[in-house]
């Protein structure tokens, strides 16, 4: 890939992973500052909604001196939709910026799950998630992950394993997680709900009733040792989002790299991204623990071989990205 420079405003949440892999594994250097309008290089915005009108300025002010500017759209879906005012002012200033040579906006959601983000962007990617199984891994130490997963395995006692992974809040739906594990006595009896990351934003009622039902709470920033254990630990991975989250999802990516079966809120991005590359999903119950027991013999847990998935991730997405920043096709 083209050597280029990038920029992310802060690192909370995923953007610090996001910067790390640009960095290590893509070749990027990070900029911040004037040095936004005076690289040379081509100039990648790693999340547009994280700064929207700084990279409209950058962007055009860029294209005077014929320098490429490119951004990632995370939340491509909400802006074709058009539900606000906010919305529709996005709408109308990204129909301008396609229309303009040296700027190119690429969604991280496939234009085959919502097609109309193609009037608002160039070409789409997966999210960097979705093919950075390697890379994390090459971050972990092997005696932390097997230890974390021995914990958890061993607090599950033969019971099939939850996860919710990552910063955990009510977008991520962890109120729903919650509630779901204190509903029935069997499905605490069926399964192991697993939490590993902080959490926000939560009643602290409900949170200590699902450490004393038994839930298993890391209520901490965790360490990339610990992230890949939760997903070799786990059969099944929460990405049952709230609907006003419905984006793309790098646990969802993740999850899908390792194997494991996700249970999602029908309708969303993550089902139809989930059932487009691998074709089975878990929907969240709405019954009880028998629906959800049924429905998961129905689907089953173990997961085919993946290797296809993730050449297949990769090579689009690197191909798309090497376009955007004016290097050949790969």
């Amino acid at each position: 890939m083209v050597k280029f420079d990038f920029y992310s405003m802060s690192e909370s949440g995923h953007r610090l992973e996001y910067i790390k892999f640009s960095e290590l594994e893509l070749g990027g250097t990070r900029v911040l500052g004037w040095d936004l309008l005076k690289t040379k290089r081509p100039l990648l915005f790693l999340m547009v909604e994280e700064s929207f009108f700084l990279y409209v300025f950058v962007a055009l002010i860029r294209v005077l001196f014929r320098r490429r500017t490119v951004g990632l759209i995370f939340r491509g879906r909400e802006c074709v939709q058009r539900s606000s005012l906010r919305l529709k002012v996005k709408y109308c200033i990204m129909r301008i910026l396609k229309r303009i040579n040296n700027i190119r906006s690429i969604s991280i959601v496939p234009f085959f799950v919502c097609p109309k983000i193609e009037n608002i962007c160039d070409d789409w990617i997966y999210d960097f998630q979705f093919w950075d199984k390697s890379f994390l891994e090459s971050l972990t130490h092997k005696e932390e992950v097997d230890k974390t997963v021995e914990l958890i395995k061993n607090k599950a006692c033969g019971r099939k394993i939850i996860c919710a992974i990552g910063k955990q809040d009510k977008d991520k739906g962890f109120d729903e997680f919650v509630r779901l594990y204190l509903s029935s006595e069997e499905i605490r009896e069926e399964f192991l709900f697993v939490s590993g990351g902080k959490v926000g934003g939560i009643d602290e009622v409900l949170i200590k009733d699902f450490e004393s039902s038994g839930g298993l709470l890391i209520n901490r920033r965790i360490s990339d040792s610990e992230l890949v254990a939760l997903y070799q630990g786990a059969e099944i991975v929460w990405v049952c989002y709230s609907p006003e989250y419905d984006q793309s999802s790098g646990v969802l990516g993740r999850a899908l790299q390792y194997q494991k079966l996700v249970i999602v809120r029908q309708g969303s991005i993550a089902e139809n991204l989930a059932l487009r590359t691998v074709g089975r999903v878990l929907l969240l119950p709405q019954k009880g623990c028998r629906e959800f027991v049924v429905s998961l013999d129905k689907v089953g847990i173990k997961g085919a071989s993946q290797s296809g998935f993730l050449n297949e991730t990769r090579v689009v997405s690197v191909n798309s990205l090497s376009v955007a920043l004016a290097e050949g096709r790969v």
